[in-house]
């Protein structure tokens, strides 16, 4: 059995699934889809939606999830030379990601877009289906990190409030000490 096939799969490493270099996992499969459906500025636009210094601005990773998916669709579309009207691909996207999705309106918007020559299998299989793939992302791919209060930040906001809190006690007691002065 020299050299045989059976003895070199026997001695190879079993492939790599994960994303640390492997065919799938965030360190890849994102940055292929970015690349497959031309959406280069995408990625840095998400990190910095997520990483918003303004709370109320911060998109959730659900919400950059859905960002993603429905630009895949767009993307593809436009690819296929497809001319939808305005509102068909949100509407769309809805009919394929809800589980409320009405099942006749979800196949009308598929024949609508495989008639315009969109691979409506293909772009649904690509879509991104875990909040935790976008974490993963924009953490390893994009050096993203979700602003958190600073340990120093929650000391003066504590020490702030202590002190918010002396004033009033402070006063009180110069209060009474006038009070018992005046009463010996």
């Amino acid at each position: 059995m020299n050299g045989s096939a059976d003895e070199t799969k026997q001695n190879s490493p079993p492939p790599t699934t994960n994303g640390s270099g492997g065919k799938r996992g965030p360190k890849k499969k994102i940055p292929g889809l970015i690349e497959k459906y031309n959406l280069d500025a995408i990625g840095s636009k998400m990190a910095s939606l997520w990483t918003h210094p303004d709370k109320s601005e911060r998109a959730t990773l659900n919400d950059l999830r859905h960002m993603l998916n429905r630009a895949m669709l767009e993307s593809a579309a436009k690819s296929a030379g497809a001319d939808p009207v305005a509102g068909e691909l949100e509407h769309g996207y809805e009919q394929l990601t809800s589980d409320d999705a009405n099942h006749a309106d979800r196949e009308d918007f598929v024949d609508r877009m495989e008639m315009k020559g969109v691979d409506i299998d293909e772009v649904e299989s690509d879509f991104i289906k875990s909040s935790a793939t976008i974490h993963s992302y924009l953490q390893d791919v994009e050096g993203a990190e979700y602003p958190t209060e600073s340990t120093k930040n929650r000391a003066n906001k504590a020490l702030n409030h202590v002190q918010r809190l002396e004033n009033p006690c402070r006063d009180s007691f110069r209060d009474m000490d006038r009070f018992v002065g005046r009463v010996r």
